[in-house]
Order: C-alpha cells, then sequence, then structure tokens
C-alpha cells in the first residue's frame, strides 16, 4: 500500500518493526532491487526523516545522524518538515526528500 510516511512508521511499529535503516550502498542496492522485483516500485519510504523540521535529517529508530547519505543530485530539495524516499528512477539512484504526506510503498525491518 502507498501511504504517507506518518502511516508507514505506525504500521511497521504495529508490528514490532520500524521503518528500514541503511547503512551503506550494499545495502541500499540490494533493497532497491528486491522492492523492485516483488512490487513493482521504484521509489519507497525509509526511517530517514525531518518531521520536526529543524533541517536535520535523522533515523526514526535511533535518533542518530546517517554516515551514508546517497541523495540525488537535486536533492534535499523540499521545505522541512521533510521524509526521504530512496528512488531507482534517478540516474544514479539514490535518496529525495519529499512531502512526509505524499504516498509510497515502504519497507520496515526488525533489526
Amino acid at each position: 500500500a502507498e501511504v504517507g510516511w506518518a502511516q508507514a512508521r505506525s504500521t511497521c511499529l504495529e508490528n514490532g518493526r520500524d521503518l528500514v535503516t541503511i547503512e551503506d550502498a550494499t545495502e541500499d542496492d540490494a533493497l532497491r532491487a528486491l522492492v523492485l522485483e516483488r512490487f513493482g516500485a521504484q521509489q519507497f519510504w525509509i526511517g530517514l526523516h525531518d518531521v520536526d523540521g529543524d533541517g536535520v535529517f535523522t533515523w526514526a529508530r535511533s535518533g542518530e545522524e546517517p554516515t551514508y547519505l546517497p541523495w540525488t543530485e537535486i536533492d534535499p530539495d523540499d521545505p522541512p518538515p521533510a521524509c526521504v524516499r530512496s528512488t531507482g528512477a534517478s540516474t544514479p539512484p539514490g535518496w529525495r526528500d519529499r512531502n512526509c504526506t505524499d504516498p509510497f510503498m515502504f519497507v520496515c525491518d526488525d533489526r
């Protein structure tokens, strides 16, 4: 289902998980390939966000800032508050910030 970031996170939390944290390019590429293969989707919400609008993106699960941050060449470009989606629709693939209410697929993890 395509939902806004907050609803995506709520769904993950209800199942004892959280929105996915991606720590390196290998994980990023593998997840993007899996979502495309299983669901035919090129973009999906991840756990990175700036919901408080302070201009700092942090991971939902840990509250930490990312060490791996593959923005597309035009991002971040949305006014805060913003949430982050992974996209395979850009060249090269990367992460984009979007309005948190925009509907996208999402990925939970249970680490």
